[in-house]
């Protein structure tokens, strides 16, 4: 049990990190929560169903694809939605609903309302663990996602739109008078998240219920995460993931996982007790 603990615990920290990421990302740089996120995962994880399940395309091309159309439609709701609506955080919340709506009916009219997707398991066979049996999709989310991880921070820390990124999130204004241009980072910032959520989408559709409103599940502890990190803070973001994840799978694993999602809750209200801003201040 304790090494199903850990190992789900692992898997878990590794798509809660990826999902709040890129949300924390464009929280830094924009300023506003983007509540169609979730759709952004749930597209992913039908793109996984359409093109593996259906279609019998190798993973790694469905991967691709299943980043590739979040990270497209993100930018397109950046530059068609959010960037218009700059500086008008409720008109923001409000219109960032309303897509979350209609991607969840859009999607539910073309593959239907009805019985959940199920999406076959990229491998058929496990690996044994300390004398846990675990499956190898559950370890291969969790390889791809340190990896991504690993070069998101990269990306961030080394490269020059990482660092103009990272002065956006800091002091938007202050950026913008030293040349760096707000509206191509925050398209490319807007990407870089759906690139993420899209990934998870596709990693995570074969362990879970592939159906129009799965987004919503997965926001709320998108939110959950950041709030507890602090809003706009990628370390922040990744020690929230780890603490809630491993919270998450060992009372999931004693008790049920209503609990867990309950106690996951009453964490955050106990952090914001002690301090409001997050366990970081953001970016």
């Amino acid at each position: 049990m304790i090494s199903t603990i850990i190992v789900n615990g692992l898997s878990l920290s590794a798509s809660y990190c990826m999902i709040a990421l890129g949300l924390s990302l464009a929280f830094g740089v924009m300023r506003i929560m983007n509540f169609a996120h979730g759709e952004l995962y749930m597209l992913g994880a039908y793109m996984a169903w359409l093109f593996y399940t259906k279609a019998h395309l190798p993973i790694i091309l469905v991967l691709l694809i299943g980043m590739l159309v979040p990270a497209i439609i993100a930018i397109i709701l950046e530059r068609g939605i959010f960037r218009p609506l700059r500086g008008n955080p409720m008109s923001s919340y409000i219109a960032a609903v309303g897509v979350a709506f209609i991607l969840q009916v859009l999607v539910g009219q073309i593959w239907g309302l009805g019985k959940d997707k199920q999406v076959n398991s990229y491998f058929g066979f496990s690996v044994d663990i300390f004398g846990a049996h675990i499956s190898m999709t559950n370890v291969t989310v969790i390889i791809l996602s340190v990896i991504l991880t690993a070069a998101l921070l990269l990306f961030l820390r080394y490269t020059r739109f990482g660092k103009a990124l990272r002065a956006c999130a800091q002091d938007a204004e202050a950026a913008s008078v030293q040349g760096i241009g707000i509206n191509k980072v925050a398209a490319i910032t807007m990407g870089v998240a759906g690139l993420l959520v899209g990934a998870t989408g596709v990693l995570m559709a074969p362990i879970s219920l592939v159906n129009p409103y799965m987004g919503g599940t997965v926001i709320l502890v998108a939110f959950n995460v950041i709030i507890i990190g602090g809003a706009g803070s990628i370390e922040g973001t990744i020690l929230a993931a780890i603490i809630l994840a491993f919270l998450t799978s060992t009372v999931s694993s004693l008790v049920d996982s209503t609990t867990a999602q309950l106690l996951s809750f009453v964490f955050m209200f106990i952090i914001l007790s002690v301090r409001p801003m997050g366990l970081f201040k953001r970016a």
